[in-house]
């Protein structure tokens, strides 16, 4: 469950975020979940991808496991919003994802809670986020 890199790292070390966040803000804005910045960069749709392939790990554990995993917050991110909206696409998850993050970030330390009944993922719901509406409102 490693980092989310979406921006190629050799281009961009060395500077500060004030410096990025032009290409950040360019990046979310577009929303083409099959964009990667450059080597060493990963699309957004390789991120879900990932998050998917762990889930499926998870769901091979006994039932009764109690699982913690310990992620960066733009990954355990993409499982909330995955899971909070799951019939959205890819395209959709994107566009949301930018705004939803600003507003409901996953901070260092942060606890994502999320269960499996079998069939099923779910975490509970983020006040005020059940609509796409109130994610950018």
């Amino acid at each position: 469950m490693e980092e989310f890199t979406y921006l190629e790292p050799s281009r961009w070390n060395g500077t500060s975020r004030q410096e990025r966040l032009p290409h950040i803000e360019a990046y979310w804005t577009t929303a083409d979940p099959s964009y990667q910045d450059g080597p060493g960069a990963e699309s957004f749709h390789t991120l879900l991808t990932r998050m998917d392939r762990t889930l499926k790990r998870f769901e091979e554990l006994p039932p009764d496991a109690l699982v913690y995993a310990f992620s960066h917050g733009q990954f355990m991110q993409a499982v909330r919003v995955s899971l909070l909206f799951p019939k959205w696409a890819a395209e959709q998850k994107m566009a949301h994802f930018w705004p939803f993050n600003v507003r409901f970030p996953i901070l260092n330390v942060d606890r994502l809670e999320a269960t499996f009944d079998g069939k099923h993922w779910a975490t509970p719901p983020v006040e005020a986020a059940t609509t796409a509406e109130s994610l950018t409102a």
